[in-house]
């Protein structure tokens, strides 16, 4: 697992604005905008490029009230989706 993805960032020139319990996540470069459930804001808010995986999850379970298995299976997905979308860094 290289560094990015084991202690991923959000990239650079992305512009957010709260809407409700979701965020909004203006990509100017890819012209694209993508909503953000709450496990999404959660990860997203937590993904610094100093904070791991495992911590991500800590914060996710502790935040939602879930298992650490569970909340750690549901930040990998929310960065695959994240990866995906082009809105790491």
């Amino acid at each position: 697992m290289t560094r990015e993805r084991s202690q991923p960032r959000v990239r650079d020139g992305l512009l957010c604005e709260e809407l409700g319990a979701e965020l909004l996540v203006f990509d100017e470069r890819n012209a694209a905008v993508h909503a953000l459930n709450t496990t999404a804001v959660l990860v997203f808010r937590s993904i610094d490029g100093q904070r791991d995986i495992e911590s991500i999850s800590r914060r996710v379970a502790h935040a939602l009230e879930v298992d650490i298995e569970t909340a750690a299976r549901d930040v990998r997905e929310t960065l695959d989706q994240l990866d995906a979308r082009d809105l790491l860094g």
